[in-house]
C-alpha cells in the first residue's frame, strides 16, 4: 500500500531539483500550517489550535495499493532501468507500509506535503521516491522507469522509531545524468512524528507512536523553482527500498508504479482592463487607448497584450461586448508589473456609438502561473462617442395661422422653429391650425395631412400650410321669376331660383295651407278651384340654411 497515495506529490516534485538533509522537527502546538496544511503527527484534519487540511480533508488525491515485490540484489538504483530483476519475492513490512503525500499551489509557491508509515521500531531502511515525466513501465510486473524526459528521485532514511532524514535530492534529464545533479545542503523543514498511538483512517490499523511521520516543504522558497507551467503531459511514480543512503544503492523491495496525469498548475489569470478615456462624453475626435494589468501584485503576468477595438456595429450585434471579432489595434509586452496600453485610436473623427475593447494576453515561456486569458468588461473597457446633431426647421406658409409642435421636444412653432436633434432621432410633428384657420398639410420632408415623422439622420425642413378658412355665407333669398295663371283652365305654373350663387339648391314648395313638400322650377299645379290661392315657395342650401321669408305669389282663378 502506499504508492498511490503519492500521486498528488508528482506535480510538485518533478520540479524540485534540490532536496534538504535534516532531521524532521517534532511540531510544536500550535502546529504549522504550511501551505495550510497540518503538520502534527495525526490523520485527522481540524486536530491544530489553528485547523488546516489534512489526510482525511474531502478532495485530497490519497489512494493506497498492495501491489509489490522485491528486485535482485544485484540491480542498482543508478543502472539502466531495463536490466533490473524482479527476485519473484514480496518486499518485508519493514521495508514501507504506507505512504501518503499531497502538493498545492499557494500564491505561486508549490507546498509538498509527505507521510509514511514503518512498522519497524529497529534498524535503518532506505528509500528512494523516482518520480518520472513519463508513463508508468512495468514489464513482466517489474517496474523500470523511464528516464528519457527526465524526473527527480529523492532519497531518506528511517532508523526505528527515530525522525526520518532527507540525504539527498537529484534531478536528471535522461539516464546519462541519473544521479549526478544532487544536493544534501541541509535546510530546515517543517515536520512532525506522532507521539501517541492514531488510527489509519483509510486501513483502520492502528500505528503505535513513533511510527507515523509527517514532513512539509515549501519547494519554491527553499529551492527557488515555481510552479511548472503547463505542467507535463504524464508523469509516474515508483516507491523502493534501497541499500545505502545514495543512488548507487543496491535495490530491494518495491510498489508498483503509478501513472497520473499532473495537475496543471496554470490558472488563469486575473485581469484588469480600463479603456482612456472611457463613458459617454467623447467626441469623434477624442484620442483613445486601453490598458490592461495582468496577475498579482506578487505574481506579475509575463508575456504580451493584443489589444482589439470593435466598432459599434460589432458591439451592438454580439449585445454589448467584444468578445469575438474587431480589429487588431497593437501588440505590446507586458512591463515587470504585468501592465501595458496600447496603441492609441481615434482624432480623425471615430464613429459614432459604443466601441468596446478586448485585451488578449498571452505567457511568455517562463511565465509559470498563468495561462492564455481575454477580458472584455462592457462596464470598463468600452466608449461612447455621441453622435451628431442635425437641425430641423419648420416654415409656415398660407393664408391662416396655427402651430407646429414636435416629439420630443424642441420645436413649438409658435416662437420655436428649429431644434437641433441627435442623430437619428425619430422627431413626429403635429399641426394645430387656430381657430378660424385650416390645416391644409405638409411640405418637404413631410407629406400630407396627419402627424408627421422624420428620422433626422440629416438637416431636415418642413413646411405646413395652413389656410384662413371662407367668410360665412347667409341662407338663400328665393324669388318667383314669373307666375302664369290660366283661370279658363285652372291652373298655374311659377318659375323660380334662389340668389346669392349658393349651389346646389333645393326647393319646398306649397299651395294654400298645405305643407311644404320638394319641387323644382317650374311648378305647375292643375284642377284649382275657384277662389283666392297662396304660392310660396323657399330655397335650402347644401348647409341645409332655408331662406327664412318663403317666396309668396297670391293668385286666383
Amino acid at each position: 500500500m502506499g504508492v498511490r497515495r503519492l500521486a498528488a506529490v508528482a506535480v510538485a516534485a518533478l520540479t524540485m531539483l534540490a532536496g534538504a538533509a535534516v532531521p524532521v522537527q517534532a511540531a510544536a502546538a500550535p502546529c504549522p500550517l504550511p501551505g495550510g496544511f497540518e503538520i502534527d503527527g495525526d490523520l485527522q484534519a481540524g486536530t491544530c489550535t489553528s485547523s488546516g487540511d489534512d489526510w482525511t480533508t474531502p478532495g485530497l488525491n490519497v489512494e493506497s495499493t498492495t501491489d509489490g515485490g522485491s528486485y535482485q540484489t544485484v540491480s542498482k538504483d543508478d543502472s539502466v532501468p531495463a536490466a533490473w530483476a524482479s527476485s519473484g519475492s514480496t518486499p518485508d513490512k519493514s521495508l514501507f507500509t504506507g505512504a501518503y503525500a499531497a502538493s498545492r499551489v499557494i500564491d505561486g509557491h508549490y507546498y509538498v506535503d509527505v507521510a509514511w508509515e514503518r512498522e519497524a521500531t529497529s534498524g535503518t531502511q532506505n528509500y528512494a521516491i523516482e518520480i518520472n515525466n513519463a508513463p508508468a513501465n512495468a514489464p513482466g510486473g517489474t517496474p523500470q522507469p523511464n528516464r528519457s524526459t527526465g524526473g527527480g528521485v529523492f532519497y531518506l532514511s528511517s532508523q526505528g522509531s527515530a525522525p526520518p532524514v532527507f540525504d539527498s535530492a537529484c534531478s536528471f534529464t535522461s539516464q546519462s545524468n541519473y544521479g549526478t545533479t544532487c544536493t544534501s545542503s541541509p535546510s530546515s523543514l517543517t515536520g512532525a512524528i506522532n507521539t501517541a498511538s492514531v488510527t489509519d483512517v483509510f486501513s483502520g490499523q492502528a500505528l503505535p507512536a513513533g511510527s507515523f511521520f509527517e514532513v512539509a516543504l515549501d519547494v519554491t522558497a527553499l529551492t527557488g523553482i515555481v510552479p511548472s507551467c503547463p505542467g507535463p503531459s504524464a508523469a509516474s511514480v515508483y516507491l523502493r527500498a534501497i541499500t545505502g543512503s545514495g543512488h548507487n544503492g543496491n535495490l530491494k523491495g518495491y510498489l508498483q508504479p503509478i501513472t497520473i496525469q499532473p495537475n496543471t498548475t496554470c490558472v488563469s489569470p486575473p485581469m484588469t482592463t480600463t479603456a482612456t478615456p472611457g463613458g459617454s462624453t467623447n467626441t469623434p475626435d477624442t484620442i483613445h487607448h486601453d490598458d490592461v494589468t495582468v496577475g498579482t501584485e506578487d505574481a506579475p503576468g509575463a508575456g504580451t497584450a493584443k489589444f482589439y477595438l470593435c466598432p459599434p456595429p460589432v458591439v451592438t450585434a454580439n449585445g454589448g461586448d467584444c468578445s469575438a471579432d474587431g480589429t487588431l489595434i497593437s501588440t505590446t509586452t507586458l512591463d515587470a508589473n504585468g501592465q501595458a496600453s496600447s496603441a492609441t485610436v481615434g482624432g480623425e473623427g471615430g464613429a459614432a456609438g459604443t466601441s468596446c475593447w478586448r485585451a488578449e494576453f498571452t505567457p511568455s515561456a517562463n511565465d509559470h502561473h498563468y495561462l492564455p486569458a481575454t477580458h472584455t468588461n462592457a462596464t470598463t473597457e468600452c466608449f461612447t462617442i455621441a453622435p451628431p446633431a442635425h437641425t430641423l426647421t419648420v416654415t409656415k406658409t398660407g393664408s391662416g395661422t396655427g402651430t407646429v409642435t414636435s416629439t420630443p421636444a424642441g420645436i413649438t412653432c409658435g416662437a420655436t422653429c428649429s431644434h437641433a436633434f441627435t442623430d437619428e432621432t425619430a422627431v413626429t410633428l403635429a399641426a394645430t391650425p387656430d381657430s378660424g384657420s385650416n390645416f391644409a398639410g405638409w411640405s418637404g420632408a413631410c407629406s400630407g395631412t396627419g402627424t408627421c415623422t422624420v428620422a433626422m439622420e440629416a438637416d431636415k425642413i418642413v413646411t405646413a400650410a395652413f389656410n384662413a378658412d371662407p367668410p360665412p355665407v347667409g341662407p338663400p333669398d328665393t324669388t318667383i321669376r314669373n307666375a302664369l295663371v290660366i283661370k279658363r283652365a285652372h291652373l298655374a305654373v311659377f318659375t323660380f331660383t334662389g340668389s346669392r350663387g349658393v349651389v346646389p339648391l333645393r326647393f319646398l314648395c306649397r299651395l294654400d295651407n298645405a305643407p311644404f313638400t320638394a319641387c323644382r322650377s317650374p311648378k305647375l299645379y292643375t284642377h284649382l278651384a275657384t277662389g283666392s290661392h297662396t304660392f310660396q315657395v323657399e330655397a335650402i342650401d347644401s348647409r341645409g340654411q332655408a331662406d327664412p321669408i318663403p317666396a309668396t305669389q297670391n293668385f286666383s282663378i
